[in-house]
């Protein structure tokens, strides 16, 4: 089994690509389906209907915590291309799939495809629950590769060797380095979310065992005491993490002000009673 996972920023975006025919313009100028009702929708969990109904019911969850710039988990699970499974049973591997990935409880709808010679599914979950918490986006290759090799032997499916098993050897350190690539970008993603200063940011990053090179041309990272990449190249450049650590700032001191002005009114009542009460006692005497 060949997974492959993709954070997505907007659901319209994938649902369309897992639920809309593939069209292609034919001799007489019109779009025609390439592969007709190649899509099948097997399951859905916290959600339901057409396309429009899921996207709208998605994007009333995302509302609910708008700091997560990747809200969408888009997973496909494929087979061996002479191997044949029920829809009984990729039922249930999205809903184990679910369990590993931490998403069980939130909205996802397994998909099946039919247009390709080997048979597969989209899982298309969203990362934020009801109650506004987030499926973890760490090391998610990782994970999904372990989940596959469980699926293999609990299922009694083809063995299916990794990307960098089968390639030659000349192939094999690019793909490590690509895997290592991968997580930065994870942890990257993962640290912006919560960090406010660079203090915090290179903390986070230290207990990953990621090293920063930071200078006036840009910023850069070790991985793994060997791989070095700029940060452009995991597509967080200086000035994108820099405005991302502001913004992150701004938010907290505006969180802490409203805190502070929902406190003053309790603060200004103790006061106020005192002269009232030193007047009924006067007044008495």
């Amino acid at each position: 089994m060949i997974s492959r996972i993709f954070d997505v920023v907007y659901p319209r975006q994938c649902l369309c690509y897992c639920l809309e025919d593939k069209l292609v313009i034919g001799q007489d100028g019109q779009k025609h389906p390439l592969y007709k009702d190649r899509a099948e929708i097997l399951f859905y969990n916290q959600c339901f209907g057409a396309k429009e109904d899921l996207i709208r019911q998605f994007n009333e969850v995302i509302k609910s915590n708008q700091n997560v710039k990747e809200p969408i988990f888009h997973i496909a699970l494929s087979l061996h291309e002479r191997e044949r499974i029920s829809k009984s049973r990729w039922i249930e591997i999205s809903r184990e799939c679910a369990k590993e990935m931490e998403f069980d409880q939130n909205q996802f709808v397994t998909i099946l495809h039919k247009d390709k010679p080997y048979q597969h599914i989209h899982i298309v979950a969203n990362r934020i629950g009801f109650d506004r918490s987030l499926a973890k986006a760490e090391f998610t290759i990782y994970r999904l590769d372990k989940f596959c090799n469980d699926m293999e032997i609990r299922y009694d499916l083809t063995r299916t060797l990794h990307p960098w098993q089968m390639s030659p050897d000349s192939d094999k350190q690019t793909l490590r380095k690509d895997q290592r690539l991968d997580r930065l970008k994870e942890v990257l993603q993962q640290t912006l979310e919560t960090a406010c200063d660079y203090r915090a940011f290179e903390e986070e990053l230290k207990r990953q065992e990621i090293k920063i090179y930071k200078s006036e041309k840009g910023i850069a990272f070790l991985l793994d005491q060997r791989v070095v990449f700029r940060g452009s190249e995991a597509g967080y450049p200086w000035k994108k993490i820099e405005a991302t650590l502001e913004q992150n700032e701004k938010l907290r001191q505006k969180q802490e002000l409203e805190l502070k002005q929902n406190l003053k009114p309790a603060q200004k009542q103790e006061p106020e009673e005192q002269p009232r009460l030193r007047q009924r006692i006067f007044h008495h005497f």
